[in-house]
């Protein structure tokens, strides 16, 4: 999956209310942690509950 595809599911399930699992091996994990990172921050600035569970 591309980066900007990541970006596109993640806006289409939280429109949805649903989630969003971001699968890769090792090369994809520090990306994956970026990536939920800047989701995170993005949701508290509009006010959104940003308590993404991560494992």
């Amino acid at each position: 999956m591309a980066k900007w595809q990541r970006v596109v599911a993640a806006a289409l399930t939280i429109k949805s209310g649903n989630a969003v699992i971001l699968r890769g091996g090792k090369k994809a994990t520090q990306t994956n942690q970026a990536f939920a990172t800047v989701l995170r921050e993005a949701l508290f600035k509009e006010g959104m509950n940003p308590q993404i569970p991560c494992n």
